[in-house]
Protein backbone atom coordinates (compact mmCIF):
# COMPACT_ATOMS: atom_id res chain seq x y z
CA UNK A 1 0.00 0.00 0.00
CA UNK A 2 2.92 2.56 1.08
CA UNK A 3 4.74 1.45 -2.45
CA UNK A 4 1.30 2.22 -4.75
CA UNK A 5 0.90 5.55 -2.49
CA UNK A 6 4.54 6.54 -3.16
CA UNK A 7 4.31 5.42 -7.18
CA UNK A 8 1.33 7.12 -7.47
CA UNK A 9 2.39 10.82 -7.26
CA UNK A 10 4.36 12.71 -9.07
CA UNK A 11 7.64 13.39 -7.69
CA UNK A 12 10.69 13.45 -10.13
CA UNK A 13 12.98 11.06 -8.25
CA UNK A 14 11.56 8.34 -5.46
CA UNK A 15 14.08 6.23 -3.35
CA UNK A 16 13.05 3.22 -1.39
CA UNK A 17 15.71 1.61 0.89
CA UNK A 18 16.26 -0.89 3.71
CA UNK A 19 17.87 0.79 6.72
CA UNK A 20 18.99 -0.44 10.36
CA UNK A 21 17.48 2.30 12.21
CA UNK A 22 19.65 1.47 15.62
CA UNK A 23 22.75 1.22 13.47
CA UNK A 24 22.07 4.68 11.83
CA UNK A 25 21.04 6.58 14.86
CA UNK A 26 24.48 5.22 16.14
CA UNK A 27 26.42 6.59 13.19
CA UNK A 28 24.47 9.82 12.71
CA UNK A 29 24.52 12.12 16.03
CA UNK A 30 21.71 14.28 16.97
CA UNK A 31 18.87 11.48 14.72
CA UNK A 32 16.77 11.66 17.43
CA UNK A 33 16.19 15.70 16.80
CA UNK A 34 15.49 15.30 13.17
CA UNK A 35 11.52 15.66 12.48
CA UNK A 36 11.64 13.51 9.93
CA UNK A 37 13.18 10.45 11.75
CA UNK A 38 12.42 11.53 15.22
CA UNK A 39 9.07 8.70 15.18
CA UNK A 40 11.82 6.04 14.03
CA UNK A 41 14.58 6.10 16.59
CA UNK A 42 14.39 6.68 20.17
CA UNK A 43 15.67 9.90 21.90
CA UNK A 44 16.81 7.93 25.02
CA UNK A 45 19.81 6.04 25.40
CA UNK A 46 19.02 2.65 25.77
CA UNK A 47 21.78 1.85 28.80
CA UNK A 48 20.23 -1.76 28.44
CA UNK A 49 21.73 -2.72 25.32
CA UNK A 50 25.25 -2.43 25.13
CA UNK A 51 27.80 -3.09 22.71
CA UNK A 52 29.79 -6.25 21.59
CA UNK A 53 33.11 -4.57 22.45
CA UNK A 54 31.45 -3.18 25.88
CA UNK A 55 30.28 -6.91 27.25
CA UNK A 56 34.06 -8.16 26.31
CA UNK A 57 35.72 -5.48 27.88
CA UNK A 58 33.50 -5.95 31.25
CA UNK A 59 34.81 -10.03 31.16
CA UNK A 60 37.95 -9.26 30.06
CA UNK A 61 40.36 -8.96 33.82
CA UNK A 62 40.35 -5.60 34.80
CA UNK A 63 44.08 -5.36 34.71
CA UNK A 64 43.93 -6.65 31.19
CA UNK A 65 41.46 -3.91 30.45
CA UNK A 66 43.28 -0.77 29.44
CA UNK A 67 45.29 -3.39 26.28
CA UNK A 68 42.15 -4.29 25.51
CA UNK A 69 40.92 -1.02 25.07
CA UNK A 70 44.11 -0.14 23.12
CA UNK A 71 43.90 -3.10 21.30
CA UNK A 72 40.19 -1.68 20.07
CA UNK A 73 40.86 2.05 19.57
CA UNK A 74 43.78 0.96 17.33
CA UNK A 75 41.44 -0.89 15.45
CA UNK A 76 38.80 1.46 14.82
CA UNK A 77 42.01 4.33 13.57
CA UNK A 78 42.75 1.73 11.30
CA UNK A 79 40.10 1.11 9.89
CA UNK A 80 38.97 4.81 9.87
CA UNK A 81 42.45 5.47 7.96
CA UNK A 82 42.07 2.36 5.68
CA UNK A 83 45.83 0.88 7.40
CA UNK A 84 45.83 -2.59 6.86
CA UNK A 85 47.97 -3.66 10.11
CA UNK A 86 46.62 -1.70 13.50
CA UNK A 87 49.71 -2.73 15.04
CA UNK A 88 52.21 -0.21 13.16
CA UNK A 89 49.86 2.50 14.88
CA UNK A 90 52.01 3.33 17.45
CA UNK A 91 50.91 5.06 20.77
CA UNK A 92 52.84 8.30 20.55
CA UNK A 93 52.30 8.64 16.76
CA UNK A 94 50.47 11.34 16.14
CA UNK A 95 46.63 11.08 14.45
CA UNK A 96 47.48 13.83 11.75
CA UNK A 97 51.01 11.97 11.07
CA UNK A 98 49.03 9.44 10.49
CA UNK A 99 46.71 11.35 7.74
CA UNK A 100 43.72 12.37 9.75
CA UNK A 101 41.48 14.62 8.62
CA UNK A 102 38.67 16.62 9.63
CA UNK A 103 36.35 14.13 8.00
CA UNK A 104 38.05 11.03 9.04
CA UNK A 105 38.09 12.42 12.94
CA UNK A 106 34.58 13.00 12.62
CA UNK A 107 33.95 9.11 11.74
CA UNK A 108 36.74 8.12 13.86
CA UNK A 109 34.62 9.47 16.95
CA UNK A 110 31.23 7.93 15.61
CA UNK A 111 32.63 4.90 15.56
CA UNK A 112 34.01 4.88 18.79
CA UNK A 113 30.59 6.93 20.14
CA UNK A 114 28.90 3.74 18.48
CA UNK A 115 31.55 0.74 19.81
CA UNK A 116 31.84 2.59 23.48
CA UNK A 117 28.04 4.05 23.85
CA UNK A 118 29.66 7.11 25.76
CA UNK A 119 29.64 10.77 24.47
CA UNK A 120 32.83 11.96 22.76
CA UNK A 121 33.51 15.45 21.72
CA UNK A 122 33.82 16.00 17.93
CA UNK A 123 37.36 17.78 18.70
CA UNK A 124 38.43 14.61 20.16
CA UNK A 125 41.59 14.05 17.51
CA UNK A 126 42.58 17.64 18.24
CA UNK A 127 42.10 16.98 22.21
CA UNK A 128 43.93 13.95 22.28
CA UNK A 129 46.06 13.62 18.84
CA UNK A 130 47.69 10.39 20.05
CA UNK A 131 46.81 7.14 20.59
CA UNK A 132 48.20 6.89 24.30
CA UNK A 133 45.96 10.21 24.63
CA UNK A 134 42.70 8.86 23.29
CA UNK A 135 42.66 5.74 25.31
CA UNK A 136 43.54 7.09 28.62
CA UNK A 137 40.38 9.58 27.94
CA UNK A 138 38.65 7.02 27.11
CA UNK A 139 39.15 4.83 29.79
CA UNK A 140 38.63 7.47 32.39
CA UNK A 141 35.46 8.17 30.29
CA UNK A 142 34.27 4.93 30.40
CA UNK A 143 34.99 4.68 34.22
CA UNK A 144 32.87 7.81 34.75
CA UNK A 145 30.34 6.15 33.12
CA UNK A 146 30.15 2.92 35.08
CA UNK A 147 30.32 5.04 38.39
CA UNK A 148 27.33 6.87 37.14
CA UNK A 149 24.90 4.38 35.48
CA UNK A 150 26.10 2.28 39.01
CA UNK A 151 25.16 4.85 40.84
CA UNK A 152 21.82 5.63 38.88
CA UNK A 153 20.61 2.04 39.65
CA UNK A 154 21.74 2.11 43.00
CA UNK A 155 19.46 5.14 43.73
CA UNK A 156 16.86 4.22 42.36
CA UNK A 157 16.98 0.50 44.24
CA UNK A 158 17.09 2.58 47.61
CA UNK A 159 14.25 4.49 46.44
CA UNK A 160 11.64 1.54 45.21
CA UNK A 161 12.85 0.15 48.82
CA UNK A 162 11.50 2.91 50.32
CA UNK A 163 8.29 3.40 52.22
CA UNK A 164 5.79 6.30 51.92
CA UNK A 165 5.17 7.84 55.75
CA UNK A 166 2.92 10.21 56.20
CA UNK A 167 2.87 12.13 59.98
Amino acid sequence: VALENLLSRSQSQVGVFPVNWSQFSTQVPGVEKMPLLSGLVSAQPSRGRESDFLLKLKATPPNERRLFLVAHVRRQVAQVLRIIHPESIGMDTGFFELGIDSLTSVELRNKLQGSLKCSVPSTVTLDYPTLKALVEYLYQQLLLEQVSYSNTVQTEEINEDREEITL
